[in-house]
């Protein structure tokens, strides 16, 4: 046979523990599979085994006891009614529908549920307007009967607010305690029987009650007395302020009358006077001002309208008018020669510019132009000693200056351009060495420039190099000797330091010749002479791979026959 599920084998357990607050336990009965068969024989000890702490247990021993004691007396009585067939017992109601008052909190603290009064009965109410404020229905009535009982208000037990009139209790639903009761098998409970002193409290709260609206009544009296004063002295202290205003705004509007009447005569008068003040601008405006004050005087005062200053002002504005203008003229006319003149300054700037803008291109075309005239006769002349260089080799390393022109013409088919005398042409051309003859009537030889020998000998050469790094210069001055001075104990005279011999100065260009300086070395010391420049070779003869031109041999007309063989005649080239 199949057994039935164990909610519907552990109803009144499922309910015992919800009504006495321990429906966490529920999950300890399950596992033990305790349900309604075994409530008569659960002990003290059996809770305890289940886990259930001390005040739990005895919460939960109790509501078994009084079970068990409400279905011992029914027993009796259904056993001595007489046997009737009727109809089965109503089926029990759902947990949720019994449990009428469930615990506010559900957590593992022992002491969540229980009274904060007593802590040892069940929680079944709260204070209304306290949240934390939970007790059992015991200890409300017998708080309510001792606050009953003082002359002051009563407050929360909990935390001790004061309440005005009698506290109020409900239970966790949110109910008064008084209300009926829904019971679990459709009927109603009795009514909850009122504690002692409950007609004496209610009475109390009443007289409270009519003594707080008749409070709130009187204050709200005096509350509306008080704005109909504020209203009314508001109202007065706008019509006097509009009063004021009124009286002050026709104060104004009388005086503007008067003065626009003043300005216009005045004005007229001085409109007819236009032209004798004209005559007398030199007198200027002070004079005028007296005029003005003389005829407001003896003018009829309904005539100036009672202000004086107005017609005094207004004279004086209309007669000075031709002064302001002659001064505004005068002022555009200054104005317009200021901006003539910054015109004429600002074309003389512009033009300034524009001029030396045009300068500066100029300038910057004329040296343009000269560097490249500069550049193209330095390109011609290296050109030139190029070929007169490849001569040179071609004629065995020397040519004379006489066959030079013709040589390389035959050799190049153009003359040999250059200005002033040859010898000094040839002097000045890079790479080129000339050599004078022993005498002025045999031509000069030319050659390829060559430099100096290294030196080889170790001695001379570490004489070289001792001599070059020597000090730079003198010192500026030496400290004075204390042999000068008469005094015995001073240090015998130090002879100065000799001069210290300066590196030869850097060779000049080639184009260039400077005087050299008297030579500051010893007597007897070698110092080698500076490096002759690098001769400039053409592109063709510096390098070896590349085959040089070889000039073309011609048989000689006059000689080459004597001795039975062909010669190469040397003066075609020369």
């Amino acid at each position: 046979m199949a057994t039935a599920p164990y909610e519907d084998r552990a109803e009144e357990v499922t309910y015992l523990l919800a009504q006495c607050g321990l429906a966490r336990y529920l999950p300890a009965f399950r596992n033990d599979d305790v349900d309604d068969s075994c409530l008569n024989t659960l002990t003290p000890e059996d809770l305890h085994d289940l886990g259930l702490p001390m005040g739990p247990r005895a919460r939960l021993a109790r509501a078994i006891r009084e079970r068990n004691a409400a279905a011992a007396a029914a027993a009796p009585s259904a056993a001595a009614a007489p046997a009737a067939p009727s109809l089965p017992p109503p089926p029990p109601l759902p947990v949720s529908m019994r449990a009428a008052t469930p615990p506010p909190f559900d957590n593992d603290d022992d002491d969540d549920d229980l009274c904060q009064m007593c802590w040892d009965n069940a929680i079944d109410c709260k204070c209304k307007h306290c949240e934390k404020a939970f007790f059992c229905s015991a200890c409300v009535a017998n708080w309510r009967r001792q606050g009953t009982a003082k002359a002051q208000g009563s407050s929360c037990p909990t935390c001790r607010q004061p309440e005005e009139g009698q506290l109020e209790v409900v239970d966790l639903e949110g109910r008064p305690l008084d209300a009926p009761r829904a019971m679990a098998w459709g009927g109603a409970a009795p009514a909850v029987v009122p504690f002692p002193g409950a007609a004496e409290a209610e009475a109390r709260r009443r007289r409270e009650a009519e003594a707080r609206a008749a409070a709130d009544a009187d204050a709200l009296r005096r509350r509306r007395e008080a704005e109909a004063v504020r209203a009314r002295e508001r109202r007065e202290a706008e019509m006097y302020a509009a009063a004021a205003e009124a009286e002050a705004r026709r104060r104004r509007e009388a005086e503007a009358r008067a003065a626009l009447n003043a300005a216009a005569l005045a004005t007229s008068v001085a409109a007819k006077d236009a032209g004798v003040w004209a005559s007398r601008a030199y007198e200027g405006r002070s004079a005028v001002r007296e005029e003005a004050h003389r005829r407001a005087r003896v003018t009829k005062p309904s005539d100036v309208g009672g202000d004086h200053a107005a017609y005094v002002d207004a004279y004086v504005a209309a007669v000075t008018g031709a002064f302001e203008d002659a001064e505004a003229r005068a002022a555009d006319r200054a104005a317009a020669a200021a901006a003539a003149r910054g015109a004429h300054d600002a074309a003389v700037d512009r033009d300034n510019a524009a001029a030396a803008v045009i300068s500066a291109f100029v300038d910057e075309a004329v040296a343009s132009c000269r560097r490249d005239a500069a550049a193209a006769a330095i390109a011609e002349l290296t050109e030139i000693a190029g070929e007169i260089l490849m001569l040179v080799d071609a004629h065995g390393g020397t040519i004379s200056t006489t066959s030079l022109g013709n040589a390389y013409k035959k050799w190049y088919g153009k003359d040999l351009d250059y200005p002033g005398k040859l010898t000094t042409f040839l002097k000045d051309l890079p790479g080129v060495e000339l050599i004078h003859d022993i005498s002025a009537r045999f031509p000069s030889w030319i050659r390829r420039a060559t430099a100096l020998a290294p030196i080889t000998n170790p001695r001379v050469a570490a004489d070289v190099h001792r001599i070059l790094q020597g000090a730079a210069a003198e010192p500026a001055s030496a400290a004075p000797s204390r042999s000068v001075s008469p005094d015995p104990t001073a240090a015998p005279w130090t002879p100065a330091a000799a001069p210290a011999v300066p590196a030869f100065h850097s060779h000049p260009g080639m184009y260039s010749w400077r005087a050299p300086p008297p030579s500051p070395v010893p007597m007897g010391a070698y110092v080698m002479p500076p490096p002759l420049p690098v001769p400039l070779l053409p592109a063709p003869l510096l390098n070896p791979f590349v085959l040089q031109p070889v000039p073309q041999a011609r048989r000689s007309r006059n000689r080459g026959k004597k001795n039975g063989k062909n010669e190469v005649c040397v003066s075609e080239f020369m």
